[in-house]
């Protein structure tokens, strides 16, 4: 479920007790100044009901305060990523989101393509895969990215270390929207992974150390006995055919 069917099932349930919209109204009314009678009399059954309106929102808002998420390509395009967003554009993937009752994650997109931003008049074939995760407060407290980021995200495949690969060349862009963030993760090309299960991990903590993230009996990445923080996979769609086994190892031997 979106965050925006979410926000729509959940403001569907809300319920007022019985006569609350009349005892505002004469709540209003009792608090008005009155200073001409026969102009007030004319114009109070529109100034009530806007602030009846008003209450009405405002407790909503306070109850469900992050009513929309942008799209990745939304935030590569705030970004001033123009060509990201084209990728994201044409990108098929349902986002995918992890909660633990303080901060809610979501995937928003993930995408490879070639390296832009490169110099004029150069080329280059190299590849990158760029994702998109929105961070915001389950209740709605707005964040703040002058606060720096609150958990972090690294790439894992099924089979290698976590410590392996955290930090394989990434780059990351940041913003802040009615108070939820956005990051924009640039990564080395991930489909040369595809041999195995590619996924972005959240965590609490500067890099996944084997505190935080370790492998199972299958190579599987999961989290460590003791771990109490933050915990949220996302496995992402990748072609198989474009794994590459040799190119893998050998990124991974230049970190």
């Amino acid at each position: 479920m979106t965050f925006r069917e979410l926000y729509v099932k959940e403001m569907n349930e809300i319920t007022f007790s019985e006569g609350f919209e009349a005892r505002t109204a004469n709540l209003m009314k009792q608090r008005a100044v009155r200073k001409d009678e026969k102009v007030l009399q004319k114009r109070k059954p529109m100034k009530v009901l806007a602030m009846v309106l008003a209450v009405i929102a405002l407790l909503s808002t306070a109850a469900f305060a992050v009513s929309y998420i942008l799209s990745a390509r939304e935030v590569a395009d705030y970004l001033g990523e123009k060509e990201i967003a084209e990728m994201f554009e044409d990108c098929d993937f349902e986002p995918q989101t992890a909660s633990d009752g303080t901060y809610d994650v979501t995937l928003l997109g993930v995408t490879s393509g070639e390296k832009l931003n490169m110099t004029e008049g150069f080329e280059c074939d190299e590849k990158r895969t760029y994702a998109v995760v929105a961070i915001n407060k389950t209740d709605g407290t707005p964040l703040s990215l002058m606060e720096g980021m609150p958990l972090q995200l690294a790439p894992v495949v099924s089979g290698i270390a976590p410590t392996s690969i955290w930090n394989i060349g990434f780059g990351a862009s940041g913003m802040e929207r009615e108070g939820v963030l956005y990051y924009l993760f640039d990564y080395e090309n991930l489909e040369i992974f595809a041999f195995g299960t590619v996924s972005i991990v959240a965590f609490e903590g500067f890099f996944p150390t084997s505190d935080i993230l370790t492998m199972d009996e299958s190579g599987k990445t999961v989290y460590a006995d003791g771990y109490t923080g933050f915990k949220g996979i996302f496995d992402l769609p990748m072609d198989e055919s474009k794994a590459d086994p040799e190119a893998a190892e050998e990124l991974l031997g230049t970190y």
